[in-house]
């Protein structure tokens, strides 16, 4: 039975090594001796647990670990550290990102900052600051440019103040973005949820403010020219003793379908308007909510207190409030599509202008604000094989009603030299007010064939 009589190693009775003989005579060679690699491809010395090959040594790009959850990136292993960015960097569902912060330098620099996040914290370099769930004890005073983030697809991270000062405060001219945070507990004679020094500019999206106090002034405090811009989310349940949100010479807060409600001033109204040249707007955004705030929602220098609900469109000043926003102009297209085909989204007649307005000194009733338009033919962004009016520029003045008294939904109105007159049905996408008209592509049938109408109209405003 001796397979190869002249060499001893090899007999029916011998151990099978990996070494391409057939030692044990009977027939495969290097059978139950051979070793499984696996792929390396992002070259981490951690391999693909998918993708294996049995050899007796490593074949090149192989490796014999086989723990990788990701081999198209040499950052993601075993052996690397977890850090905030929404990626099992180290593999293991054990650890965690909670409580976990992350930094990028204006160079695309990144590094972990999480140990930095406790106490009063002085951040003097630009960037974008990550913060992963959780609650961090922090107060954040910031001397240059920053983003404030929470990481996407994390639960809300909270920035804490914890009744020890400001939550945020800004020096002079910097200019910060919150996004997607919850600021809480800052404790201040003045500015105890964010201080904005003269010409600074915090703006705020779908990030909860909420338990501010400010205990001689107001927990939102703005310099001279500071500006505070709320989309979305929520001021809420915050107490000072001159109003919550109060407006120096020159500075302007801006609040856009954001909730603002529950929130207590002793001398004045949620928004303290009493500055020379101070603006605060309301565009949409609730006041009342789970509950309104005392003793008024917005409270200037000449006029008092005024007060409002859900969905307020106004404009105050130190003088007092009207009931409208005067924006500087707007841009956007007018897209008009009109005609039959055989498929949905082939167009015989699809026109586009360029839209640019002014502010218009003439509004409807119930309109809130409204522009001078210009519209500028796009040839490039047209088809007109079939149509059936000429492509040339046309003026109007449109104005948008939020709550039109004759309809159920928001409208934009048309001025037709005598009277207002609706033009489409409308509302806000983001900072971009779309209003259609009209249908596109609604099928039919007919002698057994499908055919698609299009009697359509969209308008896109964006103001400034």
């Amino acid at each position: 039975r001796d397979c190869d009589d002249a060499d001893p190693d090899i007999n029916p009775a011998a151990e099978e090594t990996c070494d391409g003989v057939d030692q044990d005579c009977d027939g495969a060679i290097d059978e139950g001796a051979a070793e499984a690699f696996y792929a390396d491809a992002d070259g981490d010395g951690f391999g693909d647990p998918r993708v294996a090959e049995a050899a007796c040594a490593p074949p090149e790009g192989y490796v014999a670990d086989a723990r990788d959850c990701d081999d198209t990136d040499p950052a993601v292993h075993p052996d690397a550290t977890e850090v905030c960015d929404g990626i099992d960097n180290d593999c293991s569902s054990v650890t965690s990102e909670a409580g976990m912060a992350r930094f990028e330098d204006a160079a695309g620099a990144v590094r972990d900052v999480s140990a930095l996040l406790t106490g009063a914290v002085t951040w003097a370099d630009p960037g974008t600051l990550t913060l992963c769930r959780g609650t961090f004890p922090a107060r954040l005073v910031v001397q240059a440019d920053l983003t404030l983030q929470a990481q996407p697809g994390s639960s809300t991270p909270t920035l804490d103040a914890l009744g020890a000062g400001a939550a945020l405060t800004l020096d002079e001219g910097v200019s910060v973005h919150v996004e997607g945070v919850a600021l809480t507990g800052g404790a201040a004679d003045d500015g105890a949820g964010a201080t904005l020094a003269e010409g600074a500019t915090l703006s705020s999206t779908d990030t909860a403010w909420t338990g501010h106090t400010a205990a001689a002034g107001a927990p939102f405090a703005l310099g001279a020219g500071a500006t505070l811009r709320l989309s979305g989310g929520s001021l809420s349940q915050n107490t000072g003793a001159d109003g919550v949100v109060s407006l120096a010479d020159d500075a302007a807060f801006t609040c856009t379908q954001a909730t603002v409600d529950r929130n207590a001033g002793a001398a004045a109204g949620a928004v303290s308007v009493q500055g020379e040249g101070a603006q605060a707007r309301s565009l949409g955004c609730d006041w009342t909510g789970w509950g309104a705030n005392t003793p008024a929602t917005v409270t200037t220098r000449d006029a008092g207190d005024a007060t409002y609900g859900d969905g307020a469109w106004f404009t105050c000043e130190a003088a007092g409030c009207t009931d409208h926003v005067t924006f500087a102009g707007a841009t956007g297209a007018f897209r008009e599509v009109v005609g039959v085909s055989t498929a949905a989204g082939v167009y015989g007649c699809d026109r586009t202008w360029e839209l640019s307005g002014v502010p218009a000194d003439l509004l409807c009733d119930a309109c809130v604000f409204g522009f001078e338009v210009q519209a500028t033919p796009d040839p490039a962004g047209s088809t007109s094989t079939s149509c059936s009016t000429d492509f040339d520029p046309w003026t109007a003045q449109l104005a948008y009603a939020a709550s039109p008294t004759a309809y159920a939904a928001p409208l934009l109105y048309v001025w037709d030299d005598t009277a207002w007159v609706p033009w489409a049905y409308g509302g806000f996408s983001g900072d971009t007010l779309v209003a259609t008209d009209g249908l596109l592509d609604d099928p039919y049938t007919s002698y057994g064939a499908t055919y698609y109408a299009s009697d359509y109209a969209r308008t896109a405003l964006t103001p400034e």
